[in-house]
């Protein structure tokens, strides 16, 4: 069982915003949605969580281990994948879920080879896999995000607006793809739609 504590949790920008005041949550397996208008401080929350920023208070612990102090625990054991994406290298889809897979450790070229290809198929990006990412539509990117946070297994996956961009078929798929995979680790879902939820 995997159980991710937020304590008392208050962020505060150099400019005074208050993006976050004495959050507290404890989340274990299953799907969890963060439900709110943008600007609500989903995204703040959730960058704190994975330990891309220190909050002004509070602390954050993820199977008994401090993410303030030690982000790099979470992040060996997570799924992240962010509202906007950035900017994507000129290479395909298929190399460049190589590249993060061998980035997460798994080194075993069949291996990585049948999770990058069983994910391409959940997403619905098998036929793009030798497309270049930066082409790729919006809703592709989107799906893209998605089997990039799969790789490897997490223990816990973030996901921040993820059906923005989708078509009703393409978040019907992407919403089973979660639940199919929401009962041994925590998925946590951000999101303004109420549907989604």
């Amino acid at each position: 069982m995997n159980i991710l504590r937020i304590n008392n949790v208050s962020l505060v920008y150099n400019n005074g915003y208050k993006a976050l005041h004495g959050i507290n949550l404890e989340i274990k397996n299953g799907i969890f949605g963060l439900l709110g208008p943008n600007g609500a401080g989903k995204s703040s929350l959730m960058k704190t969580i994975v330990g891309l920023q220190k909050p002004s208070e509070g602390q954050v612990f993820f199977n008994g281990t401090d993410v303030v102090n030690n982000p790099l625990e979470i992040q060996k054991q997570l799924g992240f994948s962010p509202q906007y994406f950035g900017v994507y290298p000129k290479v395909s889809a298929y190399d460049l879920l190589e590249h993060l897979a061998k980035l997460k450790g798994i080194h075993n070229k069949g291996e990585r080879q049948d999770q990058i290809i069983n994910l391409l198929e959940k997403v619905n990006l098998i036929d793009a896999k030798n497309k270049e990412v930066h082409t790729f539509s919006g809703g592709m990117k989107q799906r893209f995000g998605v089997a990039q946070a799969l790789l490897g297994e997490p223990k816990i996956i973030i996901v921040d607006e993820p059906t923005a961009g989708l078509d009703p078929e393409e978040r019907n798929r992407f919403n089973a793809l979660l639940s199919e995979n929401g009962e041994d680790i925590i998925i946590l879902l951000s999101t303004h739609l109420v549907e989604d939820v």
